[in-house]
Parts: structure tokens; C-alpha cells; sequence
């Protein structure tokens, strides 16, 4: 009979020095893998025995492991949402888009699982179009470049987000060079 593997993470709360936060988590075989949000000497795989390692504000030490692996790599902790069941509120930003205030990337949001976002110049030329499929609510598109590689030129573009079944969803971007 296998023994429970029993993980206590500590992780550091990024926001205004607040205190550290510890979760236990109880898990049975597997592999458990998890990206750090700073760098951790000594980072590895660890299976079977005992890992330990310590930081400066936490500790995280004499973790049995039985039946797995657990992997501890550097690397931000990021949240993302999951996809939309439709595309109702999806809209861009920065919007204004300036790349000369440092801007290097649209970002498309609330958007459902698949999604063909179509950008238009006012005239009704198509620009870009974009694809997306996976689990997300968003989309970044970067470089913000034509079909051939150009940047967009100052002014205003329109947006239609299509998706299976669902009705298309418009708006605008802003292109200020």
C-alpha cells in the first residue's frame, strides 16, 4: 500500500510585502509540478525520501515523497482565466494602442475557447487575422503587424470576434503611432 505523499508549499504573496501564505495539499502517486516565482537554488525533481529546501520569508522542508515526482523549476506564477462560454464582453487593450508610450502588444479578452478575431481598417480591408484556440480567456497579438509583416499605420480599426455558434462581437482599436 502506498503512502499518502503529503507537500507543504509555501509561496510568497507578490503584492506590497504582505505575508507569506503555506497550503498543504495531500496527494497519492502522480507528479506534481510547480514554477516558482523566484529563482530556488537547488531546484530539482525529487522522489522518494524527503526534499527540503528553505528561503528567506518561508520554509519548505521534510516533504515525504512516495509514488511521484515533484518538480520545482524558477519561473513567474501566473493566474489565467479559463475561456468564456461566449464573446459577449470581448474587447482589446491598450486603447488607445501607442507604441511610442512603450505598447508592444494588443491584447484580445473574454474571449471563448476558439476564436477567429478578423481586423478591419475603417474601410472595410481586412488586416490581420488572428486564431486562437485554447483553454484561455485571451488573446495577445504581437508584433501588432499586418498579414505582411508591416505595422499598423495611426488610426482606427474595427474588430469582429467570430466563434462556433455564437454571434459575432465588434469593436474598435486605436492605433496611435
Amino acid at each position: 500500500m502506498k503512502r499518502p505523499l503529503v507537500l507543504l508549499l509555501a509561496v510568497l504573496a507578490a503584492a506590497l510585502g504582505a505575508a507569506a501564505a503555506l497550503a498543504l495539499t495531500t496527494m497519492v502517486g502522480g507528479v506534481f509540478k510547480l514554477k516558482s516565482s523566484t529563482i530556488v537554488p537547488g531546484a530539482g525533481t525529487a522522489s522518494g525520501g524527503a526534499y527540503t529546501h528553505s528561503y528567506t520569508m518561508g520554509a519548505l522542508q521534510a516533504v515525504p515523497m512516495t509514488g511521484g515526482g515533484l518538480t520545482l523549476t524558477p519561473g513567474p506564477l501566473g493566474a489565467v482565466r479559463g475561456a468564456r462560454d461566449t464573446n459577449d464582453a470581448a474587447h482589446a487593450f491598450p486603447i488607445p494602442f501607442e507604441p511610442a508610450r512603450g505598447h508592444v502588444a494588443l491584447t484580445f479578452t473574454q474571449l471563448s475557447a476558439e476564436a477567429a478575431i478578423d481586423v478591419y481598417t475603417v474601410s472595410g480591408e481586412r488586416v490581420k487575422r488572428l486564431k486562437k484556440f485554447d483553454p484561455t480567456d485571451q488573446y495577445v497579438w504581437t508584433p501588432v503587424a499586418n498579414e505582411r509583416g508591416e505595422r499598423l499605420a495611426s488610426g482606427v480599426y474595427i474588430f469582429v470576434v467570430n466563434s462556433p455558434g455564437q454571434k459575432p462581437r465588434r469593436g474598435k482599436i486605436m492605433v496611435i503611432r
